[in-house]
């Protein structure tokens, strides 16, 4: 080995962001029923986009709930991919019953 190092090209698929934004979330499980979440992540031209849909209980603060996914999730993309950018779009559906 000569000591020097050869810049590695790679891709990671988009499924793969899908599944690091889903296991972020499941940490939530408390705030966000189970049945309603949906996310997709794309990635384009160096930026990485997260399109996540989540319902929020009945009676919650919606605007704390969207603000703790996008944060959750960022920070979770954040640390597993170092994009160059990140956008992370938090939308709320609709509201459930706590059962």
């Amino acid at each position: 080995m000569t000591g020097e190092t050869k810049d590695v090209e790679f891709f990671v698929n988009d499924s793969v962001y899908v599944q690091v934004v889903s296991l972020a979330l499941q940490e939530l499980s408390d705030q966000i029923p189970a049945k309603g979440r949906s996310v997709a992540v794309r990635q384009h031209e160096g930026v990485l986009t997260a399109d996540i849909h989540v319902y929020g209980y009945y009676g919650d603060d919606l605007c704390v709930l969207a603000q703790t996914v996008q944060e959750h999730a960022a920070a979770a993309l954040q640390e597993m991919a170092a994009p160059q950018t990140l956008e992370v779009h938090v939308t709320v559906d609709d509201v459930v019953l706590k059962e």
